[in-house]
């Protein structure tokens, strides 16, 4: 048979097997024997220059792993067929731009390849691809596109797109030894790309690595779903955003797995659903498109919602208004009674399982996810089913049951959101505590707090009729739906009722415009005018709306000067904006009158603590206790200042009797927990922020509190995702900035940093961390000179800061201005003479002035305190060489190598010291290794040229 014949059947079998993966291609005769195989992917671009457009912002970690896992699944397709591609290479792979960052990766250019009766002896493929065995004309097998796509892995990873320096490489015959970032790809890479097919990784434990499993799934040629953007799991199954490549839209996609026998339950239900007449079916429940099978699963396509209310919640800071969570609730009602009359029984009701899709800028909430649901006819009654924590009691009791457990699950959802993020059985969350809770409802039925907030009487009292431990007792649906619309009516009728009095104020203040013109109408009634503008602006202090409030109030003291809850309350409008100066001006006319009235004495105190006058701050807290020893803000006001006054002990004693007069106090939990954070007490601190956040999860403080607390502990990228929640409260709030900073520091991400610290810096210029964190990162980014600008902003804040002296010590090393650079190191040290840091600093400098036995004295005092202090044991080490101690020296250089084989200024300083001493294959053995761990080193690039332009010499 000849190729071209050969060529077809496997194109026929690619055809009888498709795979999304593999591309598809025409085979034409030429005559002669030659052919030519055409690709009909005429929408995508080869690998090659799909990298060239990538240039400039190289793949991430994910990107390389997607796009080898792709070529992976082909390749193992291609295995399971018996055929051999042969052909793997940049050009002979292409990437299909599907959506935003979905690609599809596609194996073409099958002119090279062979199936299990052809004998592979043939040289095909070109350098750098040709496995080892191909160029040395061995008999060899479907192991040689192993070695191909771990070339293809190398060039993703160390963005090499020359392919004359990877042949120099010369990567198959040498013991790799790859220094990517990513452990998992070297290790990958050091088991592909090796010269012995025998020894190289073959394709069944490449297809059973869990890393490298397929992340892209195309059903019926048309449903691409994407594996990595799983939005949850329902009971049967997992869901992944998928993406329609016929009409270009978004969709969701449940798996499920028809080994399990309860499936069958939600299959019967979506049925149910899907073959309701269009016009009568329901907006709040999720729209189902297409179920089929493939292998051993079902997958359900349903519409594409953008988000679900327990992420909108958490979006929202836990914070929804009453009219919110009653359209929400009447949108669940409405879906569910559409449910019930179809016989269906939900089970399942919590805030994952309810999403929001926007449309025509309205919001619509759905209900999703039937896995735990059933018809009601089917004997299934008494299946224990659904979330622990949102259960009726009837369910865990093994009970019967019908549609009113799903009820008692909506009242556990609406105490949920409106108490804002607190569950109706407090901090009981494994079933036996659970159930105890439960229990107790037997008894004495469920109270929710009452008043609570701005919310109604009447939707509080719904919580309690939903919550009732017998499902007899509960609230039915179509009451409850009632009593929804009627509450809605009330709110609304109350909205259009504060709209007039709006309005009637408004015709106040245009009545006002008017008097001023016509002075001779009549006479105005001042004080009842007074009177009305000062209860609008007390209104306005409640709504907190603070500027709005200051205008009326103001307008009240003009008419009525003599009022002094006037100044009062324009005080802590002043406060509540920042003006505290302003603020302590109007107090002073309240106690003026009154040098008694507690609450302006507190909030004299309040102010001068935020201008930082802490001892004047205690003064007046001191003067609140004095007449009231319990007043809590007071309390916590002073254990406030005496934390900033470093006073631990003293301010935890404040805090704590704040806390036993009210153990729910949350500025005195959050303040307890910053004394323990700043006594280095990380876990106990963690204790008191978690339990302030369980009261309240959207309080700045507390969530600063606790990001810088995970900072402490060394867990950054978690510490950052806390900042950031304080930043979505307060996107002003300046140790958050600074702390998002600092972490971003951390992880070497010092572009970044910068960023976030200016933001910081833009809000409080004399923010010591914040000017210390930039000056850091641009030490890091090498801009010396800027960095000392920035950290002797810092030092005339605080002179002695230790961290801010080392930056600049550091950075004068940095800048060959070592006298300098000791001076600063001599001020750190007669502050603290174990700093390793400063002792290093002063000791390099030492070795770069050529004072080489100086260096060592303050080498040897690190090395006391740290052995293995690796960048000292190489200052010794260069040290000792230049004074010509070469044996000593060598055993300094020996004993990193023993730390960290891969310390490449060792392995430079032996292998120089190896060529002095005429040992050229020693040497030459210790810059090839230098090679190995970086392929672009530029020393060892250059020591290499000279030893080949020597060896051609000779």
């Amino acid at each position: 048979m000849n190729q071209t014949n050969h060529l077809i059947r496997i194109k026929e079998t690619l055809q009888n097997h498709p795979h999304h993966n593999i591309g598809e291609f025409q085979v034409e005769a030429e005559g002669s024997g030659n052919y030519k195989v055409i690709s009909n992917e005429y929408d995508a671009n080869t690998l090659e220059v799909y990298l060239q457009g990538r240039i400039n912002y190289w793949l991430t970690i994910d990107e390389i792993l997607n796009i080898i896992i792709q070529i992976l699944d082909a390749c193992i397709h291609l295995e399971q067929l018996n055929i051999t591609h042969r052909n793997l290479n940049l050009r002979s792979i292409f990437i299909k731009k599907i959506h935003e960052n979905i690609i599809i990766v596609k194996i073409v250019d099958f002119s090279q390849a062979v199936n299990d009766s052809f004998k592979l002896s043939q040289i095909v493929n070109k350098p750098p691809y040709q496995a080892p065995e191909i160029v040395e004309q061995n008999n060899y097998d479907n192991k040689c596109d192993i070695y191909s796509l771990g070339i293809i892995l190398y060039q993703l990873c160390f963005k090499e797109l020359n392919n004359e320096q990877l042949i120099q490489l010369n990567l198959g015959y040498q013991s790799n030894k790859f220094r990517y970032k990513d452990r998992t790809l070297n290790m990958l890479m050091e088991r592909m790309i090796v010269r012995n097919p025998i020894q190289r990784i073959g394709w069944n434990e490449l297809k059973n690595l869990a890393y490298l499993q397929p992340q892209i799934l195309i059903l019926q040629n048309r449903y691409l779903i994407d594996k990595k953007q799983s939005i949850g799991k329902g009971y049967q199954g997992e869901v992944y955003k998928t993406y329609d490549l016929q009409n270009f839209e978004h969709l969701y996609c449940t798996k499920i797995n028809n080994q399990i026998g309860s499936f069958y339950n939600e299959i019967q239900i979506i049925d149910l659903l899907q073959n309701q007449i269009q016009d009568k079916k329901c907006k709040n429940i999720i729209n189902f498109i297409e179920i089929f099978t493939q292998n051993n699963f079902q997958y359900i396509i349903m519409e594409y919602c953008q988000i679900n209310l327990d992420q909108y919640f958490k979006e929202r800071n836990f914070l929804m208004t009453e009219e919110e969570i009653l359209n929400l609730l009447s949108s669940v009602i409405n879906g569910y009674i559409y449910l019930k009359d179809l016989g269906i029984i939900h089970r399942d009701i919590k805030p994952s399982n309810i999403l929001l899709k926007e449309s025509d800028d309205n919001i619509v909430w759905k209900l999703i996810d039937f896995g735990c649901g059933k018809v009601l006819n089917q004997d299934l009654t008494q299946t224990r089913i659904g979330t622990e924590l949102f259960k009726a009691p009837e369910i865990f009791d093994n009970y019967p049951y019908d549609y009113q457990c799903d009820i008692f699950s909506l009242g556990v959802l609406l105490h949920y959101l409106v108490f804002e993020g607190q569950n109706y059985c407090g901090f009981q969350k494994d079933e036996v505590s659970l159930r105890e809770f439960q229990l107790k409802l037997k008894y004495k039925p469920f109270q929710c707090q009452k008043p609570f907030k701005n919310f109604s009487n009447n939707l509080l009292q719904l919580i309690d009729k939903m919550l009732m431990y017998k499902a007899e007792q509960r609230i039915d649906w179509y009451s409850l739906s009632q009593e929804v619309n009627l509450i809605q009516n009330q709110i609304r009728n109350q909205s259009n009722k504060t709209l007039q009095q709006n309005n009637l104020i408004s015709q106040i203040d245009s009545n006002e415009q008017t008097e001023s013109k016509n002075q001779e109408i009549g006479i105005r009634n001042y004080d009842s005018e007074a009177e009305i503008l000062f209860e609008k602006g007390q209104n306005l202090y409640w709504q907190r709306n603070f500027q709005e409030a200051i205008i009326c109030l103001d307008q009240s003291f003009n008419l009525k000067k003599n009022n002094t809850h006037i100044h009062f309350f324009k005080a802590d409008s002043l406060r509540m904006q920042g003006f505290y100066n302003e603020a302590i001006a109007h107090l002073e006319s309240v106690l003026l009158t009154d040098s008694k009235d507690v609450n302006s004495l507190w909030c004299k105190a309040d102010c001068l603590k935020m201008i930082n006058k802490f001892e004047d701050s205690i003064f007046w807290a001191d003067k609140v206790l004095s007449i009231d020893p319990n007043h809590i803000n007071s309390l916590f006001c002073k254990g406030d200042c005496l934390k900033r006054l470093c006073l631990f002990d003293d301010a935890l004693m404040y805090v704590n009797k704040a806390l036993l007069i009210n153990s729910e106090h949350l500025n005195s939990m959050w303040c307890k927990a910053e004394i323990l954070k700043l006594s280095h007490k990380y876990e106990e601190a963690i204790f008191w922020v978690n339990k302030a956040l369980s009261y309240d999860n959207s309080n700045v403080n507390s969530l600063q509190c606790k990001a810088e607390i995970i900072y402490r502990l060394g867990r950054f990228r978690e510490a950052i995702i806390w900042a950031e929640q304080a930043l979505s409260v307060d996107s002003h709030h300046v140790n958050s900035l600074w702390c998002k900073a600092e972490c971003l520091r951390m992880l070497n991400q010092y572009q970044e940093a910068i960023f976030w610290s200016d933001k910081a810096l833009s809000i409080d210029q004399n923010h010591l961390s914040s000017l210390r964190c930039k000056a850091e990162s641009l030490k890091m980014l090498s801009r010396y000179e800027e960095a000392i600008v920035w950290i002797d902003k810092a030092l005339s804040i605080n002179p002695n800061y230790i961290n801010s002296l080392f930056c600049k010590a550091d950075s004068l090393r940095m800048l060959n201005q070592y006298r300098e650079a000791i001076q600063f190191s001599d001020i750190i040290l007669s502050i603290n003479p174990n700093h390793i840091n400063a002792l290093f600093c002063k000791a390099d400098s030492l070795r770069m002035l050529n004072q080489y036995t100086d260096a060592i004295i303050w080498v040897d005092k690190i090395l006391q305190i740290d052995s293995q202090h690796i960048i000292s044991l190489f200052c010794k080490g260069e040290s000792l060489r230049m004074l010509k101690y070469q044996d000593e020296a060598i055993f300094h250089f020996n004993q990193i190598l023993q730390i960290d084989s891969n310390h490449i200024q060792s392995l430079a300083s032996i292998g120089t010291y190896l060529q002095d001493q005429m040992n050229l294959q020693g040497a030459l053995e210790f810059y090839n290794k230098i090679i190995l761990i970086d392929p672009k080193n530029q020393w060892a690039q250059k020591k290499l040229k000279q030893f080949k332009q020597s060896l051609q010499n000779q």
